[in-house]
């Protein structure tokens, strides 16, 4: 959060992007439900469930982040 506070410009690499890095723009959504977006994500994929659920059992104060990607 500090670090997107102080610079929203990040880097991303997707697990299954064969494209590399992507630069963007994070935006923290204030109005946004965390675990509502985690029931929605998890829904219809056991697994994905599975670690939004761990992601969410360790987080002690969720937030969602939006990032915004460059174009190519």
């Amino acid at each position: 959060m500090r670090n997107i506070e102080a610079d929203a410009r990040v880097r991303v690499k997707g697990s299954l992007s064969r494209t590399g890095w992507r630069t963007g723009t994070a935006h923290v959504l204030d109005d946004d439900d965390p675990q509502e977006r985690v029931r929605i994500l998890g829904r219809g994929n056991r697994w994905r469930q599975l670690c939004l659920q761990a992601s969410t059992a360790v987080a002690t104060n969720p937030l969602t982040v939006r990032i915004d990607l460059d174009p190519r």
